[in-house]
């Protein structure tokens, strides 16, 4: 609904990430053409962030690519993609293989605040009047986590113990809220701007209405600082990132841990997922969470 508002002003136009969600459930369910459908729109998604966040496309995607390609014997398609794509092999996947898939949240989103312009204009007695301007902008929360993976711990002996997968940045959450503000800024600054002229010409009225003097000019000139402040409305709650991971096992259970890692490699959170049980061929998705 936003977009169709804006028609083409927006950079914002399509999520990748949830569009590649949206592949994987459709994996789950069988339904192949329709994954192949999303997993192509989360690529052009990816694309585009590449140009836009500088967040590059998840190799994992490659890979799901071809494989639904390979399912619907889209044989050109999955050729082109291959070439796209070139370290991903034909049998990267397996029917006899299950996959947990982790879905990663890092850090904390930026939020917003102000920041002002002040200028004196001339009232009717040509004093000057205080006028402020006021505008908002993203103060980022720098998240500690540079580096996330799933690793099966424990299993002494067996052919997975210490099989690990690190986890692709799908979502860089504090980027996109900081080219998003910049690109609809120019609209935020009419609107800021016609609200600033509004109660310029209102406290005009006052100042004439009163006769002028210090202590409604000053009074005046509070209201106008106090008052002006920009729409810091945001959601605080999103994670700085989103990362996900997708690790191939075979059938059985699992002691699996969803590491955060910090800049200098030491682990700075770990969630522990104890009897995690696969079947054959089934997908089982992991949620975890590092507010660092």
């Amino acid at each position: 609904v936003y977009n169709d508002k804006y028609a083409k002003k927006n950079v914002y136009k399509q999520d990748a990430f949830a569009q590649y969600v949206c592949g994987t459930l459709y994996d789950v369910q069988s339904e192949f053409n329709d994954a192949l459908i999303a997993y192509r729109k989360s690529y052009d998604g990816f694309k585009q962030y590449w140009k836009d966040y500088k967040t590059v496309v998840p190799m994992r995607l490659g890979e799901d690519l071809v494989r639904s390609a390979k399912l619907m014997n889209f044989a050109e398609e999955m050729e082109k993609f291959k070439k796209e794509f070139p370290w991903v092999k034909d049998d990267a996947d397996s029917e006899e293989t299950a996959e947990v898939m982790l879905v990663a949240l890092a850090g904390k989103a930026p939020i917003k605040g102000d920041y002002f312009i002040d200028a004196k204009l001339p009232d009717a007695d040509d004093n000057a009047q205080h006028v402020r301007v006021a505008f908002p902008k993203f103060v980022p929360r720098p998240s500690s986590v540079v580096e996330v993976e799933i690793a099966v711990i424990g299993q002494e002996g067996s052919p997975h113990a210490g099989k690990s997968v690190k986890a692709d940045l799908m979502e860089d959450i504090t980027a996109i809220a900081k080219k998003d503000l910049e690109d609809r800024i120019d609209r935020i600054s009419a609107k800021a701007i016609a609200r600033a002229i509004a109660k310029y010409v209102a406290e005009r009225k006052v100042r004439e209405k009163a006769g002028g003097g210090l202590l409604v000019n000053l009074a005046t000139d509070i209201y106008n600082i106090v008052s002006e402040e920009a729409d810091k409305r945001c959601w605080q709650l999103l994670p700085g990132g989103i990362y996900v991971a997708r690790l191939k096992l075979a059938p059985g259970t699992y002691r699996l841990a969803a590491n955060f890692y910090s800049k200098h490699g030491s682990v700075l959170d770990q969630t522990v997922f104890n009897d995690v049980t696969l079947k054959k061929g089934e997908k089982k998705f992991l949620p975890a969470f590092c507010r660092q």
